[in-house]
This record gives structure tokens, C-alpha cells and sequence, in this order.
């Protein structure tokens, strides 16, 4: 899951074509990479997940799974950066 201020602005095709387009450019095709969901940063999933965790130093490596955010519910996800 992606959120970006950036992407809010943009239609979601246009998100995922600039998401597409520097993942390219830094020599990843969309065959080398998990799957991306872009979301607007104004969505309950994403502002629940700020809320617990937006000023916690680091969440790398940190599971999700098995409990609700917002309004989904998460089976399993691997936290990179939550800010």
C-alpha cells in the first residue's frame, strides 16, 4: 500500500503511471516488485494506521496481520515506513 500527498492530486491512473515510471527508472519493472495499492492519504485505513503509528521512530519489519485498520481488515502485511 502506497499513500502520498503527491499522488492525491493525481487521477488514479496518473498515480500508478508516475508509480510505474520511477520504479522504471530505477531499473524495477512491475514484474520485480510486490503489488502496489496507491491510496489517498485521507483514507481511514491509512489515517488509522498514522494515528497508532506515524510518530513511532521505526515500524520496518513490523507484522500488521490479523486485526483491523480503518476500515479493512489486514490478514498479514509487512510494515517498510509508516509517517
Amino acid at each position: 500500500m502506497l499513500a502520498s500527498k503527491r499522488l492525491d492530486t493525481l487521477s488514479p491512473s496518473d498515480a500508478y503511471l508516475r508509480v510505474n515510471r520511477t520504479l522504471d527508472q530505477a531499473g524495477l519493472t512491475v514484474w520485480d516488485t510486490p503489488c502496489i495499492f496507491i491510496m489517498k492519504t485521507t483514507d481511514p485505513f491509512v489515517r488509522a494506521l498514522r494515528k497508532v503509528f506515524g510518530k513511532t521512530a521505526s515500524v520496518e519489519g513490523m507484522r500488521l496481520g490479523g486485526q483491523s485498520w480503518g476500515d479493512r481488515y489486514v490478514d498479514d502485511a509487512y510494515a517498510l515506513k509508516i509517517a
